[in-house]
């Protein structure tokens, strides 16, 4: 989490253009939507558990990449606070156990008790 926030900070201060940047270039070109997509799936592999099917794990790459990009369109975009000036080691408290959760937890498809379905 730390270092994925720390790559939107690099610039010349927090919220720096970067992702502002990449939010405009995903919204304009398909091409760059399909790169980014890309690119989260490829960074976003080696999370899961040993024998998760296929669809288990495009679902763990959908969650995290949801995570971390509406994260950053809260953060940087929409300037939303607390999460907007708070630490970035505070941020990734927060958010690294839904994260992990997302990552390495049971995913199965509950009914409104809770209990597994199918």
């Amino acid at each position: 989490m730390e270092r994925f926030l720390a790559q939107w900070e690099t610039g010349p201060g927090v919220g720096s253009p970067a992702f502002v940047t990449l939010v405009q270039a995903v919204a304009a070109s398909p091409r760059t939507a399909d790169a980014m997509r890309e690119f989260l799936s490829d960074r976003l592999t080696a999370h899961g558990r040993p024998g998760d099917d296929h669809d288990t794990q495009e679902r763990r790459r959908a969650l995290i990449s949801s995570q971390l990009l509406g994260l950053a369109w809260v953060r940087y975009i929409m300037r939303v606070e607390p999460i907007a000036s708070a630490d970035r080691r505070d941020v990734a408290r927060w958010v690294g156990p839904t994260i992990d959760r997302y990552a390495n937890d049971d995913l199965a498809a509950t009914d409104e008790g809770g209990a597994p379905t199918g």
